[in-house]
């Protein structure tokens, strides 16, 4: 039996997520995700599927806002994934907690990861990330205003206010402005955009691509971290028991089957 590990089978992970206080949460990633990939596929970058993971992921630093064991200088110190998840404050720091997460799956360049780590900056003009980080902001803004839509009517109130405000935001290139009107004026895709479905037809291609085992551990570490937060016991307890299953299979089968439990 040959074990394949994709990109759509990680994001199919996290959607299935979106349940009871996680549900806004895990619908306003997609939405960020979606949007922010689609206006840079659009665009002409390269990098549109990288774009998307990171927008699913953006925001996962924020789920341990409300963790009170050590100091924000000791986490910022940490590259550990499990230690990361276990015993940090990240309060005030959720995109650096997000950023240490997902440099952790070494799947993303450092330019890649900083759109993460800056999300809420303003940075210098000239920075090679800054367009992206101008999409993300864009994307995120957006999200936030289509979830007034809540039934068909709404449509018609929201999405003109939408587009108001995309073109008159400061600081967003014309070319953006112009590919993103064109988006949300397409109600049939604007309907894709709103729901936590991934979608993957329009981004057809990248989420097909397998990925190794220990690149597949580290984003499934964070399925962990949301799943564990809801309590410090489920938190500790979630990742005793990958650790042990991980420990007792590598001594009876081999490393690759102990990575495999760890699963």
């Amino acid at each position: 039996m040959i074990l394949k590990f994709t990109l759509k089978s990680f994001v199919h992970l996290f959607k299935s997520l979106g349940q009871n206080e996680y549900r806004d949460f895990i619908l306003h990633s997609f939405q960020v995700a979606k949007i922010s990939s689609l206006i840079t596929k659009r665009l002409g970058f390269t990098n549109w599927g990288k774009v998307y993971l990171l927008g699913l992921l953006h925001d996962v630093g924020f789920l341990l806002r409300d963790l009170k064991d050590t100091t924000q200088h000791i986490l910022l110190e940490s590259l550990d994934t499990e230690r990361t998840i276990e015993r940090y404050d990240l309060r005030n720091i959720h995109p650096a907690i997000s950023y240490l997460l997902l440099k952790n799956t070494k799947f993303f360049g450092e330019e890649e990861l900083a759109i993460v780590l800056y999300h809420h900056e303003n940075l210098d003009g000239g920075s090679a990330i800054e367009p992206f980080m101008t999409i993300f902001r864009l994307a995120d803004s957006i999200s936030r205003n289509l979830t007034k839509i809540r039934r068909f009517d709404d449509y018609a109130t929201v999405l003109p206010e939408v587009w108001r405000k995309v073109k008159v935001r400061r600081n967003v290139p014309e070319s953006v402005k112009k590919i993103t009107l064109e988006i949300l004026e397409d109600y049939t895709l604007v309907e894709q955009l709103l729901d936590d479905n991934p979608h993957f037809e329009i981004f057809s291609g990248f989420f097909d691509q397998v990925i190794d085992i220990d690149t597949f551990i580290e984003f499934v570490k964070i399925i962990s971290l949301i799943l564990g937060t809801r309590s410090i016991f489920t938190r500790n307890h979630l990742s005793l028991v990958a650790r042990t299953s991980e420990a007792i299979a590598r001594s009876m089968l081999g490393t690759l089957d102990g990575k495999v439990m760890k699963l």
